[in-house]
């Protein structure tokens, strides 16, 4: 799995990130400072502080993984011995005519509280916020360097965002886009996923059927969040025969 994360620009100054790695590889991959970041038009340094906080927060969300993997048996185990205990403690001092009932509902419900309390505990222990500097400094060490591929979906994107959705409507069935430069280990494919990932499948499904029939200003901004990063998704598929 390549450890990078991919960055374009956004007409207006945003900037879209897009890794394959999943929070926790993303945190694990840190450690060891193996994160490459890769650009198309270098950004300025209110862009570079917007990147480094969506990477603070998705490196802090995979520390909060790692932390609930490591004590999961720990509060497993101390959950299931205070329903237990609960449990054990009701069935002596409750009566009823239906035996076990409130027993267990009691019982599992303190179960689950103390499981998520002992959660809460340990995320806001010294091992999370030591976690969280140590988060926050390898992100500050992620190398960024540039790649033609990206500034070329990046122009493309910004054609598309510069078209209103009457002008992406007509456009749709003769537009096509050929990148030129080298696509470095998959790199449109992980663009294409974090896409869907963020807009949603079946939102990208709707816009280009929406697109197919010809639809366009109200309708067409209904589908999905996103129009021309929607259309671009779909350009991009294209290109790659899919």
């Amino acid at each position: 799995m390549n450890k990078r994360v991919l960055i374009l620009k956004r007409d207006g100054g945003g900037m879209d990130l897009f890794s394959a790695l999943s929070p926790g590889d993303f945190v694990q991959a840190l450690d060891g400072d193996e994160i490459t970041g890769l650009f198309g038009s270098y950004p300025e340094m209110e862009q570079i502080n917007q990147v480094k906080g969506k990477l603070y927060i998705l490196g802090e969300e995979g520390a909060r993984q790692q932390l609930a993997d490591r004590t999961f048996y720990a509060r497993f185990g101390l959950s299931v011995l205070i329903f237990l205990i609960v449990f054990y403690a009701l069935s002596y001092l409750i009566l009823d005519p239906i035996p076990l009932v409130d027993e267990l509902a009691i019982a599992t419900g303190c179960g689950v509280i103390f499981s998520l309390w002992y959660r809460k505990r340990t995320e806001r222990g010294s091992r999370m916020v030591q976690k969280k500097i140590d988060v926050k400094g390898a992100v500050d060490r992620i190398e960024f360097r540039e790649s033609l591929l990206l500034k070329e979906m990046e122009l493309y994107l910004e054609t598309l965002e510069h078209r209103s959705l009457i002008e992406l409507s007509e456009n749709w069935s003769r537009d096509r886009v050929r990148f030129t430069a080298e696509d470095e280990g998959g790199m449109t494919a992980e663009i294409l996923k974090g896409i869907e990932a963020k807009l949603g499948r079946k939102a990208l499904t709707r816009f280009s059927r929406a697109m197919g029939k010809g639809s366009a200003g109200l309708a067409l901004a209904k589908t999905v969040s996103d129009a021309p990063l929607a259309a671009f998704y779909h350009k991009c598929r294209e290109s790659l025969g899919l």
